[in-house]
């Protein structure tokens, strides 16, 4: 994966852009247009990237992942490869442990990254979105296998949305100095608190299998088999210009 990560947020915010014209959506250049902002192909080279360290952990080699162009890629891979190959971080917990080792502890400037507390938002040059990269992987490898995960798609949307509403102290600091210098951990609400003690049942997926989401999970990511993550990008179009035939409901 060696995109520059101006590449990711420019891809981004054409893709935001586009999806948000309800004339894009009913054009019969729509995959050509979705294509065009290259966000779909970002995803496949990072899930691309996570099969091939899948293929290294199913051979039991010790991986070092480490990139020149920054630790932003070494968090998003390292994390996603984990949610493949390991049934545990595709539950629940197991996903708050992982996000909280390979993010949060690993030092993912989510402030930084994310604009958060910050003027000019996605404008600002710092800003790229890594983590909406990673949960948008993690959505299409939902699609691909619907029982494999004990968590829903709207468990994703939530930490989507809620990575940049400022509503928990998750996601507002760049680092573990930050947090205590803020007081976050003792001063504001962990959203994974807030899930487990007043929604858990919202978020969790009727269809998961715990006995056959055992195995490491084989995700394709051609583009035929990429679709768009209409709960999220799409929820503020209404629901009769989205066509059901041509995306999927939420689990």
């Amino acid at each position: 994966m060696n995109e520059d990560i101006k590449e990711i947020k420019n891809s981004l915010c054409e893709y935001q852009e586009l999806l948000n014209k309800e004339e894009n959506l009913k054009s019969d250049k729509w995959y050509s247009l979705i294509n065009k902002t290259g966000w779909l192909l970002h995803i496949q080279s990072a899930i691309n990237t996570a099969n091939l360290l899948l293929e290294s952990f199913k051979a039991g080699k010790t991986i070092l992942v480490h990139s020149e162009l920054g630790k932003d890629r070494v968090a998003l891979i390292s994390s996603l490869a984990l949610a493949l190959f390991d049934p545990y971080y595709r539950t629940m917990k197991g996903f708050e442990v992982l996000i909280e080792r390979e993010f949060i502890s690993f030092g993912h400037q989510f402030r930084t990254r994310l604009a958060n507390c910050q003027e000019n938002g996605m404008n600002r040059k710092d800003y790229v979105p890594i983590f909406l990269l990673l949960l948008d992987c993690i959505y299409q490898t939902m699609i691909q296998a619907p029982l494999a995960f004990e968590f829903n798609q709207r468990f994703l949307k939530k930490l989507a949305v809620h990575s940049q509403t400022l509503k928990f102290g998750t996601f507002l600091n760049n680092n573990d100095i930050e947090r205590d210098a803020w007081n976050t951990r003792l001063g504001t609400i962990s959203i994974w608190r807030y899930i487990e003690y007043y929604k858990k049942d919202k978020y969790l997926n009727k269809l998961y299998d715990r006995e056959l989401s055992i195995s490491p999970l084989n995700v394709n990511p051609i583009p035929s088999k990429l679709v768009v993550w209409t709960s999220l990008y799409l929820r503020w179009i209404p629901p009769t210009v989205i066509s059901k035939e041509d995306y999927p409901n939420e689990m």
